[in-house]
């Protein structure tokens, strides 16, 4: 795990403290190089969401990961209340398509 990963995941933890916090680095899926931290998929499941539209709680995030999110290219985030997500019938949507380089 690089530093900007290590920092999205200590500051959503200390937020939201999910009861799932995926955070998966793809960028070796866009052609970077090994080791690089340029997009990031972000799935949480977090009780904290309750009441929140999808588009406040991506806006909360932004807002609380504005450092990072300077620093990279791209970010998906895949927000959920345990509910949504217990009730979340195609987890495919969970899936990123490859970078159209790498088809």
């Amino acid at each position: 795990m690089g530093p900007i990963e290590t920092l999205i995941h200590q500051k959503i933890q200390a937020k939201y403290n999910p009861d799932l916090l995926d955070i998966e680095n793809e960028s070796n899926r866009h052609s970077a190089p090994l080791g690089t931290e340029s997009h990031f998929k972000i799935v949480c499941v977090s009780d904290e969401f309750s009441d929140i539209s999808r588009i406040q709680r991506s806006r909360d995030i932004h807002e609380l990961l504005s450092e990072e999110i300077s620093q990279i290219h791209a970010i998906s985030l895949k927000l959920f209340t345990s509910i949504e997500w217990q009730n979340l019938k195609n987890k495919d949507i969970l899936l990123s398509p490859n970078c159209k380089s790498k088809q």
